[in-house]
């Protein structure tokens, strides 16, 4: 999945062409097409559900930021929700400076995780770059299985669906600490499923509003594990 703001979609789609005409991905992958790679113009009128399924779904999430993407609350509740769902990020800088003047974004992606710079004078080199993370990356995971074997894409879909609306043991937040604080939040508030349900949404609604509902208690761990209680249970509101 390639998740970005408008205000580049030019670049996006002569980047997301580039990968796509990447010999080395189909060697390794025979049975990727470009539906694989999912952008926005696959939605449907009901933008939210096309959205939180199209993470829900996505083995990586490639992150095309810029200081659009920063403002963007679409772009920010999509960045949530793959956090939440812990799926693996590529980010890719296209313009500005990261974070782009953005703290939360920058809470949202890990320190670790290696950030790429666009080479605006070859897209083919920094999509030929983020190939290479998702061979090396992924050489053991699901994402092999999946395009390695013969199986529809059909079946593929409502099996994936079926094990992440059926169970929350794939989303298992990483930071135990995290998900102390946010229980702590959840205790000491008095939520229960009817107030989740409210904040999310409100956060369906407005991303950032994430910062004002949860004090100064709940750090940046807290808050990504907050948000995996939340969207968890249900993946559509």
């Amino acid at each position: 999945m390639i998740s970005y703001s408008h205000g580049i979609r030019d670049d996006v789609l002569h980047f997301r062409d580039a990968i796509l005409k990447n010999v080395s991905l189909y060697k390794r992958f025979p049975n990727f097409s470009d539906k694989d790679c999912w952008i926005d113009d696959f939605m449907t009128n009901d933008i939210l559900k096309d959205m939180l399924m199209a993470i829900s779904e996505a083995d990586i999430i490639i992150m095309c930021l810029s200081p659009e993407y920063a403002k963007s609350d679409n772009c920010m509740f999509e960045a949530q929700l793959s956090k939440a769902h812990e799926k693996f990020l590529i980010p890719v800088i296209f313009t500005g400076e990261f974070p782009f003047d953005n703290e939360y974004l920058e809470d949202l992606i890990d320190p670790n995780t290696l950030r790429i710079t666009l080479d605006r004078a070859s897209f083919e080199d920094t999509a030929s770059r983020v190939v290479d993370i998702i061979l090396t990356e992924m050489k053991d995971s699901e994402l092999v299985r999946k395009f390695t074997q013969n199986i529809p894409r059909q079946i593929r879909s409502m099996s994936m669906t079926s094990t992440l609306s059926g169970s929350s043991s794939m989303l298992t937040p990483r930071s135990p600490d995290g998900m102390v604080e946010a229980n702590n939040f959840i205790n000491t508030e008095g939520l229960g499923e009817v107030e989740l349900s409210a904040i999310r949404g409100i956060l369906n609604k407005n991303p950032r509003a994430l910062h004002s509902i949860t004090d100064k208690s709940v750090g940046a761990k807290g808050r990504i594990a907050l948000l995996q209680i939340i969207y968890t249970d249900r993946i559509v509101s």
